[in-house]
């Protein structure tokens, strides 16, 4: 899902949060955003380069497999589930990653599914 979707979904997350954790839920934008630094990061140590639009290629297109990246999996949700009992920030960004990786999936269903053999990375 493009960034733009996230950012858009982490900043109504953050009004409706406010309330609940003052401008600690700042962190819900910071986070719904942050989590995709994953791709970035997988591509560059993959291909030992940083090209942007190279990047934004192999991701749309993943040639038929799958691809890993680490904040995109059920560990990583998990992880952050179990900090959030100890900590208002963890369980912002559970909330903000949860909501996250539902609108990667709700795309992944309604659209990449029908075009691609594409999957989501999630370790199960």
């Amino acid at each position: 899902m493009e960034i733009k979707y996230h950012f858009l979904a982490g900043l109504i997350l953050s009004i409706i949060l406010f309330p609940f954790f003052g401008i600690k839920s700042i962190i819900a934008l910071i986070a719904s955003v942050i989590i995709d630094i994953d791709h970035p990061l997988q591509y560059t140590l993959k291909y030992k380069k940083f090209n942007i639009l190279q990047m934004l290629r192999h991701f749309r297109n993943c040639c038929g497999k799958q691809v890993l990246c680490i904040f995109h999996t059920i560990e990583f949700i998990i992880i952050l589930g179990l900090l959030s009992l100890f900590s208002d920030i963890f369980l912002i960004m559970f909330i903000a990653a949860t909501i996250h990786m539902c609108m990667d999936y709700l795309d992944w269903f309604v659209w990449a599914s029908i075009y691609s053999q594409r999957m989501p990375s999630i370790i199960l």
